[in-house]
């Protein structure tokens, strides 16, 4: 009986375990694994690799653009592959996420089923195509730690080795590959092995390894049992060795494919690169022969596009060589008769083989539509006409390169975009550069704006690796702009750095011109430090920018302007002017540039880093106001909590109704104010328009902040004097001053006036400056019943 129910149990056990793999199967992991299948076959359609019996396009390596960045080091190429675009995913989107639901519920509700790995694999495979990096790492790793002998566990730590590669983990990225070989190895998963032996190449390949990008190759034909494999894999190594220009080599690699036992595709692609390669080493009788065996081979004639396009890279290189031979004649003044006799018949040969190459291309634009080959070629013929300054021409073969996904798309849509970003911009620079070299004419604005034209095509120049074309135009560009401009300093900078290992002496000229001129900036700082330069050498800098920033406002420069007065303040905060130049920098945001956001921003730091400034309490009230409104406080609410009443009987010398400004904030004894409440309030905060404020020129500073005038040398007191306009009837203004003060002296032994007879003062006091104010052109602000007079200078406009 104990046997019997022994035995029972085993059977429910059995039973109930069938049963889970059973529901979990159809109710679940089936979906799951149709809808990945659906979504992978969607990826390889939008990627043009919805056949993959197609064959191979390689493309030896030739004319490369320089990167954005001379610092950091670009990623590989390769990656790219990984990301799936936006575009791409989004109409499946909802399957891949559907995939995502499925898979937990296994693991939530059949936790013991057979099907937990596989689940974990599509779930892993799923975060990986949404480029959620980091969550398709941590399914590899679960799946690893759960069922490291899966036969999901070849495809789970190559997809694991890519997200390393994607998150810039280079290193653990090529552990996990040399344990993903082991692994399919194991398994004879040859697929996954291709896969990371290609990856294993292209690594290497980008460290500019080529012995370590055939050794995986070379270590598996020698290893392999299965002679379609060693084929493949053979096939590779001559690959990689014709992408290098290694075409001597690369032609007896490919040879040894035929020893091995090649599939129809692999035999093709051999047959179609030894001819590639004969070409390239200018065999073209041979190459010939070869295109003519693909020809004739009924097998190969679905991949007649691909053959068609080496056939016309023969005739390319062909007329190439041609050109070269007329180039190499025509450059030598001593030639022999026979040698000179040849010439007509090499240029009518030319415009033949042209025209042979011009028909050929019409019929493959017809035939063979959207072939990656035909692509690669037009790449090709784009670099011929490119490197021989045939810049429009070239661009025509780049747009066709780059609307079919090959190889090269990404390149050639660079190439085109940096050939047209070159036209725009010489097709603007360059006439206006010759007129106004020509006549000597021109405005700043003007020489600066095609200066800036100039340097960028001389940055194009040097990202398609024309080293001397880019320094020509960046001695344009730093010839043409304004020295005022402090622009120019990049121009200089640029044209040194191309220099500094070819012309030293030049190099170092540039260097000290830069930081004679604009030592303030980026570029000054490095060439102080590269012409070993103690900061004690930037001296008498701070007024010359504080200078340069008011001719930049008489020049209507008003952008150059503020970065003048914000650097002044940035670099030199101890300064006397820092306080001036933060005023300064918010009055022209709100006068000129009219972006009140921006004024608001310097108005709020002047408050912050120097309360005690005769300019900060200048600019608090209306810096208070305008985070209030911002915050949408009651406006009555806060002018009595900022402008409380103070109590006459306890106050002895104040009027009831006199209001207090207080302080600006963190001063001792000053009122804290919500930082958070940064909001402007066009029509409440900023003033009407005027020329410039006469308190930036110290006409009313105190001892701690004395007349900017003084600070000058007798030179540059010119300069300020031509380009701001200077107050009228000053010395009226001294006298009214003079006498005001004598009176608020007499004033001191006088009882306080009533409250009636205060208003009829103030009433007064506000006739009398509104009629200086209509004299002198000038803003005016009303004062408020029972608000304290101002006890700045008279008629001074303030910046807020």
């Amino acid at each position: 009986m104990r046997n019997i129910a022994l035995a029972f149990l085993l059977i429910v056990a059995a039973g109930c375990a069938t049963y889970d793999n059973f529901t979990t199967l159809f109710n679940t992991y089936y979906n799951a694994t149709r809808l990945m299948m659906e979504v992978e076959d969607e990826f390889a359609f939008q990627r043009g690799k919805d056949n993959k019996d197609k064959p191979r396009v390689i493309v030896a390596e030739t004319h490369t653009l320089q990167e954005e960045s001379i610092i950091a080091r670009p990623k590989p190429e390769f990656l790219d592959e990984f990301t799936i675009p936006a575009n791409y995913l989004q109409p499946v989107k909802t399957k891949v996420d559907s995939i995502l639901i499925k898979g937990s519920k296994i693991l939530a509700n059949h936790p013991k089923s057979s099907y937990v790995d596989g689940s974990i694999f599509l779930m892993a495979k799923s975060h990986f195509y949404k480029s959620e990096w980091m969550p398709s790492q941590i399914k590899c790793q679960e799946l690893i730690d759960l069922a490291p002998n899966s036969d999901f566990s070849p495809a789970t730590h190559l997809i694991l080795a890519k997200n390393y590669f994607m998150q810039e983990k280079y290193e653990f990225g090529e552990v996990t590959l040399s344990r993903t070989v082991d692994i399919a190895w194991g398994q004879r998963n040859y697929d996954v092995l291709s896969e990371a032996f290609r990856l294993q190449a292209e690594l290497a390949l980008y460290n500019d390894d080529i012995d370590e990008a055939l050794k995986p190759y070379r270590r598996a034909v020698a290893q392999s049992d299965d002679g379609e494999m060693r084929a493949r894999w053979q096939f590779e190594i001559a690959a990689i060795l014709f992408r290098k220009n290694e075409f001597e080599a690369a032609l007896n690699e490919f040879a040894r494919v035929f020893d091995h036992s090649p599939d129809v595709m692999v035999e093709f692609e051999a047959i179609l690169y030894q001819a590639a390669c004969l070409a390239r080493l200018g065999r073209y009788d041979e190459a010939a022969e070869h295109f003519a065996e693909l020809q004739r081979n009924a097998n190969f004639e679905e991949w007649m596009g691909w053959t068609w396009a080496e056939m016309m890279n023969m005739e390319r290189q062909r007329l190439h060589d041609i050109a070269d031979t007329i180039a190499t004649y025509e450059s030598n003044d001593q030639l022999e008769r026979s040698t000179l006799e040849r010439l007509p018949g090499l240029r009518v040969a030319l415009r033949e083989k042209e025209e042979m190459l011009t028909g050929m291309e019409r019929h493959a634009d017809t035939a063979y539509i959207g072939n990656g080959a035909v692509a690669a070629y037009y790449y090709q013929r784009g670099l011929d006409r490119f490197l021989a300054g045939e810049y429009r021409e070239a661009r025509q073969h780049f747009a066709q390169a780059k609307v079919v996904r090959s190889p090269v798309h990404r390149d050639a849509g660079r190439y085109f975009d940096l050939l047209n970003s070159w036209e725009e911009k010489t097709s603007f620079a360059l006439p206006i550069m010759g007129r106004i070299k020509e006549t000597g004419t021109g405005t700043d604005s003007l020489r600066s704006e095609v200066a800036q034209k100039l340097f960028e095509a001389g940055r194009v120049h040097e990202q398609l690796g024309n080293r001397d074309s880019a320094l020509k135009y960046f001695e344009y560009a730093a010839d043409l702009c304004p020295k005022p401009n402090e622009e120019r300093a990049r121009y200089l900078f640029a044209n040194a750095r191309l220099i500094e290992y070819t012309d030293y002496d030049k190099f170092e000229e540039l260097y000290e011109e830069i930081f004679d001129l604009y030592p303030l900036t980026d570029f000054g700082e490095v060439a102080r430090v590269k012409l070993a330069y103690t900061e004690a050498a930037v001296k008498d800098t701070v007024k010359e920018r504080y200078v340069n920033g008011l001719t930049q406002i008489g020049s209507a420069n008003y952008g150059m302007a503020v970065r003048s007065f914000a650097r002044l303040a940035e670099f030199n905060p101890g300064s006397e002017l820092a306080p001036r130049s933060l005023y300064m920098a918010g009055w022209v945001w709100e006068r000129h540039i009219k972006n009140n956001d921006s004024a608001f921003v310097q108005y709020k730091n002047l408050v912050d880093r120097y309360p005690d400034s005769e300019y900060a309490r200048d600019v608090f009230p209306s810096v208070i106001y305008a985070m209030a409104v911002r915050d949408g406080m009651d406006l009555d609410s806060l002018e009595s909590s900022l402008f409380p009443k103070r109590n006459s009987s306890t106050e002895k010398g104040d009027t009831p109704n006199d209001k207090i400004i207080p302080p600006p904030p963190n001063r001792k004894g000053g009122q804290q104010v919500p930082q958070s409440r940064i909001k402007v309030d066009p029509n409440q905060f900023l003033q009407p328009s005027f020329n410039l404020p006469q308190k930036a020129l110290g006409s009313d500073s105190t001892k701690t902040n004395p007349s900017f005038e003084s600070l000058l040398e007798d030179p540059l007191k010119d300069v300020i004097k031509s380009v701001i306009p200077q107050s009228k009837d000053s010395e009226k203004d001294s006298e009214v001053k003079s006498k005001k003060d004598a009176d608020k002296k007499s004033s001191k032994d006088e009882k306080p006036p009533s409250q009636e007879v205060k208003k009829v003062e103030d009433s007064k006091d506000d006739q009398s400056k509104k009629s200086d104010a209509e004299k002198e052109d000038k803003p005016v602000v009303p004062k408020k019943e029972g608000q304290k007079a101002d006890s700045s200078s008279s008629g001074q406009p303030k910046g807020k």
